[in-house]
């Protein structure tokens, strides 16, 4: 029972740790590079767009801020200010004038691009140090966290 406690918290405190620590090296890498003038939350809301329009998948504004689980009130907030440093672009649908659309611009794609390079690194770093069977093992225990997080929204 000890150790099952004592793993319970380690396993909590390097959790909270690392989350912390992700967010805090992301804000670190934005404040000192072109893009010092974006927050996290925006850098992500690029991301986000920048995925949607790659992937073919609908930049419609209503399903961006479903897939960043935000409001579309937030969402429209974010964009404005995104807007005005050049890095997103709103387009009313040619079909439906009801529907806006997202758009990265030149600079928000480049955003993008190095964002995806810090994800990158961090994720090679920890595949480097694990054998596939740990990487296996280490991707079920995330899915299991990421299972319980939707659970509990």
């Amino acid at each position: 029972m000890i150790v099952i406690v004592d793993c319970q918290k380690q396993l909590n405190y390097f959790l909270v740790k690392v989350f912390n620590e992700i967010l805090r090296i992301e804000e670190d890498c934005l404040r000192t590079g072109e893009f010092k003038n974006l927050s996290v939350r925006e850098m992500h809301v690029i991301e986000a767009v920048c995925a949607a329009v790659d992937q073919n998948s609908s930049n419609r504004s209503s399903d961006i801020a479903r897939a960043l689980n935000v409001s579309a009130g937030t969402l429209t907030t974010a964009v404005s200010l995104l807007e005005k440093k050049d890095c997103i672009c709103r387009e009313k649908d040619a079909h439906d004038k009801r529907i806006v659309r997202l758009y990265p611009t030149q600079k928000g794609r480049r955003a993008d691009r190095i964002h995806q390079q810090f994800h990158s690194k961090m994720v090679e770093n920890v595949i480097n140090t694990l054998s596939a069977g740990e990487v296996d093992i280490l991707i079920k225990g995330l899915k299991s966290l990421e299972t319980f997080f939707h659970q509990n929204k």
